[in-house]
């Protein structure tokens, strides 16, 4: 686009800092400004869009003359200038004083568009953007290496985007680029690829709604983070997918191989072949597999190189620029060649691994490339044999997750042996230990019932046992249900037949953990028998379930002190034997026994715990969770910003559907906080999709959430529906029970204000909700655990808010009321809470007539939410100076106001034209001028309006305008 650029509210995903970097450099006016910037990556990291978006977000301050040169990729014709050509044609249409464009089809003409250039600083700084250079022309390179060298200019930028390792007409560009490297005032800006956090966040704006974690790992396991890959992966897919389709568009195979399309048949063919191969190869392998002499091979990849589908290696290797590419072709491929190159690389893999094995070991990845190539090759026999090398190999070696994908495709193949030396079991047991080792629930869940399935309670009754307690644990893990005492049970009584054991011990502690969840009473002398049991057997894994069931009564009898042992040695037990489920579950009730889970304390001892688990090797799905806690925290105590850095390292890698709950709950109330409503329903939506059966999980404040993401909304009937479920339901307490009174009450004095306008006795149904509401629950709902000081302070804060509400469903708004609430939540470290009752306080006392007060509380509310980017809360209170007079920003313009007919009915048009200018903030005399009456002629209308809203005040009556139905 030519012309003076302009505003957008264009937003790009992960590339912040080097957006505002280079919006910086187009308006810089210092001596040591760029001439040239250089914006480089590979072929669809954003190059274009970012250099975009920087020219409209630097014209919001600057008036910019923008010039578009863009290359384009002509192989038959060859136009001199043709960039430059489309940059003048721009020029003469950009709407501004412009001379005559310059002559360029001489040698003078970079001094005739040097001085043409020149000609425009008038108007503003010069953005010269050239895209694609790697497809310039040489007459335009040299052009542009005179502008580059030229005198300087303090209000003129070349901006240019190139492609990396691309240049399609020999060494042309790479020179030009060396020479511009040498040149003073020459920046460049390397754009990379997007990481998994923000390739989801791409996904979020291409699907318009937050996608499961499952289509976030498909899609990044493919595009690698490169954002139009990412684009094309993503289209046509529902909202709700949760994994990508077998098959690719043809839009998608099309640009990953757009290249390919561009060599002859034997340089192509050598391509597929490296596709096969799956890794970079050395051109005598790849000669191998393709079946052509070497020669051949080396020069197939150096066009391969020089078409930009290619990059070089050591040694000769090379691989593709993008691997998506990679696997486009092998999918391409009919089944007759596809097997024989498979067939191919296998039996290479195997002369590797032959020649590794003489030298003294296996190496990981030449037997995992046998097993995977004899298995795409269609060797049943060898890929089985080669999967149980290959898992023994990477087991070895620490690769878990590895030796778990090759275990379960030995399973998949053993039924087709002959005479397989392991069993259906023993495969089972590896399986499940790879994928307990891996932190993969759902892996592991498979493996549990198929053992189930396979061994016999009456011959084993003690492995049985130890499998349906871990069957329930998984189960919870991956959402399918919560904690089932009946199958506990069933373990107790089939681990009864050797009392004395480990396995006995483990069900007992179980029973304790599930048991309490669900109201189960009398369980507490199970807990110290099934300590004395597993220690007296040498069991560990047993004693930190043990230890943890204790320290988990321990909390529900408010007892720190036990509580914090019990649970202080269950953590140095689980640690000792790796095993992280019980880590997880003994770090959560030994802080539970130190202090409540809405504070600094509680997320500073969770980063303790998972920095110790992450240096102890834990799988990501485990961290994955304590980040998600310690997200919660953070947003729990107003620091949303190492929140969302605790999202994101939960985020970083697949969290598993655990952490993905977690972590969606959260994001889920912090959009709600910060007045993203649509955001926080659709990450509460996918929480309760992916533990659709656990919607009454009290482990997870669900409850308080649902009301608080309703509120954001708007929608104050089903938030208080949310919270008084959450006050109803049976068993103990749910998370965060403490904030669902307030909240129901909330909810009921927003419909109580809704009321006011609306049908003759209303007000009054809401009122009589509010007298059975409070009669019902007079206090806060404390959730269990010991007192600590905090806790009180909070208790204290919370019933503060539940004072002041009440007093806003009966119609009687107090500011006194709320500065109680502001100072007992700032007492008790709830932030959002804080913002929230300086709000409502300046209100009413605005309302009420008392200014001093309310314009205390209306700053220092003002000053907590934008610290908090609680944008509902920032935008009442400004909303609220403006209607009072409170001189923080410019009073809105009539204009800006409209009163819609739903809150104020009844009204003359003129009514609602003095209306609106009162909700704008308007004296009297103003508004007499505005509509050419009488100051008396306003007051009267003034004094009709209040007789008909049954507003008090001038502030009252603009609430009412500005309040839509």
């Amino acid at each position: 686009m030519a012309g003076t650029a302009g505003p957008s509210t264009t937003t790009i995903v992960g590339r912040e800092p080097e957006l505002s970097r280079l919006s910086s450099l187009l308006v810089t006016t210092a001596d040591d400004g760029p001439r040239a910037v250089l914006v480089e990556g590979d072929a669809g990291v954003g190059k274009t869009v970012l250099v975009e978006a920087a020219i409209r977000a630097a014209a919001e301050s600057h008036p910019l003359v923008t010039l578009h040169a863009p290359c384009l990729p002509l192989d038959a014709i060859s136009i001199p200038y043709l960039p430059l050509r489309t940059a003048l044609g721009d020029g003469a249409a950009a709407g501004v004083d412009a001379p005559p464009p310059p002559d360029l089809d001489d040698a003078a003409a970079p001094v005739r568009l040097d001085a043409w250039l020149d000609g425009l600083d008038h108007a503003g700084p010069v953005v010269l953007f050239v895209d694609d250079l790697q497809w310039a022309d040489t007459s335009t390179l040299d052009v542009l290496l005179y502008l580059v060298g030229a005198p300087r200019r303090a209000a003129r930028r070349i901006v240019a985007t190139v492609r990396s390792g691309e240049d399609p007409h020999g060494q042309r560009v790479r020179r030009w680029l060396a020479d511009v490297r040498r040149m003073p005032g020459c920046t460049e800006l390397r754009l990379g690829l997007l990481d998994r956090v923000a390739t989801a966040t791409q996904l979020a704006a291409l699907l318009g709604a937050p996608p499961h974690e499952s289509l976030v790992e498909d899609v990044y396991a493919r595009s690698h983070g490169n954002p139009y890959f990412t684009r094309l992966l993503a289209d046509g897919l529902a909202p709700d997918a949760r994994h990508l389709p077998d098959a690719y568009s043809e839009d998608l195979r099309d640009a990953v191989v757009a290249a390919w399309y561009r060599l002859g048949p034997g340089d192509r063919a050598v391509a597929e072949g490296l596709a096969v191969v799956g890794a970079p190869a050395q051109p005598d392998a790849l000669a191998r597999v393709c079946g052509v002499p070497v020669d051949a091979v080396r020069a197939g990849l150096a066009e391969g190189v020089s078409a930009g589908l290619l990059a070089s290696g050591a040694h000769g290797a090379a691989w593709f620029r993008h691997p998506l590419s990679a696997e486009v072709l092998e999918r391409s491929l009919d089944d007759s060649r596809r097997h024989l190159l498979h067939g191919r690389c296998a039996a290479l893999a195997a002369e590797a691994v032959a020649g590794g094995h003489r030298a003294g070991g296996d190496d990981v990845r030449d037997v995992v490339s046998l097993a995977d190539h004899a298995y795409r090759a269609g060797d049943a026999a060898g890929a089985y044999a080669a999967a149980l090398r290959a898992a023994d190999v990477a087991g070895a070696g620490g690769g878990a997750a590895e030796q778990q994908r090759l275990l379960a495709r030995a399973l998949d193949l053993h039924p087709q042996q002959e005479s397989p030396a392991e069993s259906r079991r023993d495969l089972l047991e590896r399986s499940r230990t790879a994928a307990k080792d891996a932190g993969l629930f759902d892996a592991e869940l498979a493996a549990v019932d198929a053992l189930l399935g396979a061994v016999d309670p009456v011959a084993e009754p003690l492995s049985v046992a130890r499998l349906l307690v871990r069957r329930v644990h998984l189960e919870y893990s991956t959402g399918r249900d919560f904690m089932n005492v009946a199958v506990v049970r069933e373990a107790v009584r089939l681990s009864e037949a050797q009392p004395r054991s480990g396995a006995h011990a483990l069900a007992l502690a179980e029973l304790v953990h599930s048991g309490t969840w669900h109201g189960v009473e009398g369980l507490e002398p199970l807990a110290p028998r099934a300590i004395e049991i597993a220690r007296a057997a040498g069991d560990d894994e047993s004693l930190t379930y043990a230890l943890t069931a204790a320290a988990m009564l321990a909390v529900f009898a408010a007892d720190a002190t036990a509580g914090i042992a019990y649970g202080g040695e269950a953590v140095e037990v689980a640690a000792r034997v790796r095993n992280w489920w019980a880590y997880v579950h003994a770090v959560a009730w030994r802080l539970n026994a130190v202090e409540v889970g809405s504070s600094r304390t509680y997320a500073e001892g969770l980063r303790r715990y998972r920095e110790q688990m992450v240096a102890l090797g834990a799988p990501h799905t485990y961290s994955a969770v304590m980040s998600a806690d310690e997200a919660d925290s953070w947003l729990a105590v107003g620091d949303w910003r190492r929140a969302v850095d605790r999202l994101r390292d939960a985020l970083a890698a697949d969290p598993g559907p655990l952490a993905d709950v977690k972590a969606r709950i959260v994001a889920a109330r912090l959009a709600a906080l910060q007045g993203r409503p649509e955001e926080a329903a659709a990450h509460l939506a996918r929480a309760d999709e992916r533990f659709a059966e656990l919607g009454d999980f009290v482990a997870f404040q669900f409850d308080t959430v649902r009301a608080e993401v309703h509120l954001a909304g708007g929608d104050a009937e089903r938030a208080y529906d949310a919270a008084l479920r959450g006050l109803t339901r049976e068993g103990p307490v749910p998370t965060m029970s403490e904030w669902l009174v307030p909240l129901a009450l909330r909810a009921l004095a927003d419909l109580a204000d809704a009321a006011r306008t609306g049908r003759p006795g209303s007000r009054d149904a809401v009122a009589r909700r509010g007298e059975a509401f409070e009669a019902r629950f007079p206090r806060v709902v404390r959730d269990v655990g010991p007192s600590t000081p905090l806790g009180e302070a909070q208790v204290t804060a919370l019933e503060a808010l539940v004072a002041a509400e009440a007093a806003r469903v009966r119609g009687a708004d107090d500011g006194a009321l709320w500065v109680v609430a502001a100072e007992t939540s700032a007492a008790g470290e709830l932030a959002w809470e804080e913002a929230y009752a300086c709000r409502r306080g300046a209100e009413a006392f605005l309302a009420a007539g008392s200014r001093a007060p309310g314009v205390r509380l209306l700053r220092r509310g003002l000053a907590a939410a934008e610290a908090l980017g609680a944008v509902p809360v920032s935008d009442a209170l400004r909303d609220l100076a403006v209607r009072a007079r409170v001189p923080l920003d410019e009073p809105a313009a009539a204009g800006e106001v409209d009163v819609p007919a739903g809150p104020v009915a009844g009204l003359t048009a003129r009514e609602r034209e003095v209306l609106a200018l009162v909700a704008a903030g308007r004296t009297y005399a103003e508004i007499a001028d505005a509509l050419t009456i009488s100051e008396k002629t306003v007051s009267t209308h003034v004094s009709h309006l209040l007789a008909k809203t049954g507003a008090r005040n001038r502030v009252e009556l603009s609430g009412l305008a500005r309040r839509r139905p």
